[in-house]
């Protein structure tokens, strides 16, 4: 035996005290980088930075950063020389920044990314087997934490489009993008929402829609995405009258006050994975049935809704193109609600051809304001079709007899109790409806 304990030959050496106390990770100094990369954390380092050396780090390595308790998966991206950082800083984008919520010059540890388990499910689905609850809840719970890659979302969201999602997968992928947010409660036995399916350029019903249900004495504590495959979402639009990036308290806050609000949801970490899937499906230019469903009914269940009205524009150049199409659609989504005690009503509508005067942000701001006002040169084709769709929701709140909900609607707006409902945030700074890039002056 060797003096060791271990067998002559055996190729056995004695641990050295490095080895048996191994060094604490390596520390470097936080810088703020103030790039903004929307849902992805990114970090640079230095090609000659003792970390990167140790560590065997290239550009493009998915890196673990931790501070204080707090830790979040990076991609890693590198710079020759000393004019932008220190030997031994990390520069740190917005989003990675946000997460760990450091001070500059804060002491943050690099170490190599764990391998992700769940990823041999999604090569799974790219060769055609199907996945069960556990294996979809392991994808999105990854992807809420940002383990994901952009490639490893895309190669996901291709593998659920080129076999698409049963109604079992689109269900148990519900139920985890669900799970894996905060959900919310209310006191209220009907809790009305709305969608549109989307993909119809000027289709801005939903802050009519909301103002009308609200006039009515009903909850409607609406969560609105960003847009996909339009110029605009409900919440881009949104946000050229009033902030929509709220958080649950003022959400409710609000809702207690009026009734109604429009927020965006993922802000609210209601579904976070959706926003993450959003936007590598806006990329793609991409919206499969499955993941649409998914995404759809994941944030009305969020939010505690009990009945949703559902706008499906069907046209030739529409996201959904055949009536029979539609159809499929509106089964599907009512049948995978319906598992989770969700009341869906879906509604075929004109796809034709854009709606209203304006497309982008600002301009469908003011088609919006326009019908709220009943003003004589207000968009018709938009104020009959949001009063469909508040007809709807108010036949389903108890608020109209079947078949009067439309009339119902189209009289809120006439006599003023929709503008009255909408004038918290209509009349937001003054009268100016703001455009990232120009001010649009209401007249």
């Amino acid at each position: 035996m060797g003096c060791d304990g271990s067998a002559p030959g055996s190729g056995v050496r004695p641990m050295t005290p490095d080895e048996t106390n191994p060094p604490a990770p390596a520390t470097l100094r936080a810088k703020r980088f103030q790039l903004h990369t929307q849902e992805q954390a990114v970090v640079i380092m230095r090609t000659d930075c003792h970390v990167c050396r140790s560590e065997g780090l290239a550009s493009r390595s998915q890196v673990l950063v931790s501070s204080n308790g707090r830790q979040v998966q990076t991609t890693l991206f590198q710079i020759e020389g000393d004019s932008l950082l220190a030997i031994d800083q990390i520069a740190l984008t917005e989003t990675a920044w946000q997460i760990l919520r450091i001070e500059e010059g804060a002491a943050v540890t690099v170490t190599h990314a764990p391998s992700l388990e769940s990823l041999a499910s999604v090569r799974r689905r790219i060769y055609g087997n199907r996945l069960d609850a556990h294996a979809l809840g392991s994808i999105v719970k990854d992807v809420a934490a940002r383990r994901y890659t952009d490639v490893h979302l895309a190669a996901f969201l291709t593998a659920s489009a080129a076999l698409p999602l049963d109604e079992q997968e689109t269900t148990d992928l519900t139920g985890a993008m669900v799970d894996v947010g905060e959900r919310l409660r209310w006191d209220s036995p009907i809790v009305i929402d709305k969608h549109c399916i989307g993909g119809l350029p000027g289709n801005r019903t939903t802050p009519i829609v909301v103002a009308i249900v609200a006039a009515h004495g009903l909850v409607i504590p609406k969560t609105s995405s960003r847009a996909i495959t339009s110029p605009a979402g409900t919440a881009d639009a949104m946000e050229t009258l009033a902030p929509v990036d709220l958080d649950i308290a003022t959400l409710r806050r609000v809702v207690e006050a009026e009734g109604g609000c429009i927020a965006w949801g993922g802000a609210m970490h209601l579904s976070p994975a959706d926003d993450i899937f959003v936007r590598i499906e806006r990329e793609l230019d991409i919206d499969t049935e499955g993941q649409l469903i998914a995404s759809v009914l994941s944030k009305k269940i969020a939010a505690g809704s009990t009945h949703v009205v559902i706008d499906i524009p069907v046209g030739p150049t529409a996201k959904v193109r055949s009536e029979a199409t539609a159809r499929h659609l509106a089964e599907q989504i009512s049948a995978v609600a319906a598992r989770f005690e969700l009341s869906a009503t879906c509604l075929l509508t004109d796809g034709s051809q854009p709606v209203g005067r304006g497309i982008g942000p600002a301009l469908e701001a003011l088609d919006v304001l326009a019908v709220l006002r009943d003003a004589p040169d207000a968009p018709d084709d938009l104020r009959r079709r949001a009063a469909a769709l508040a007809g709807a929701a108010l036949e389903i709140g108890g608020k109209a007899a079947r078949g009067e909900g439309s009339a119902a609607a189209l009289d809120t707006i006439a006599d003023g109790r929709a503008w009255k409902s909408s004038r918290p945030y209509a009349r937001r700074r003054e009268g100016c409806v703001r455009h990232p890039s120009r001010p649009v002056f209401i007249r």
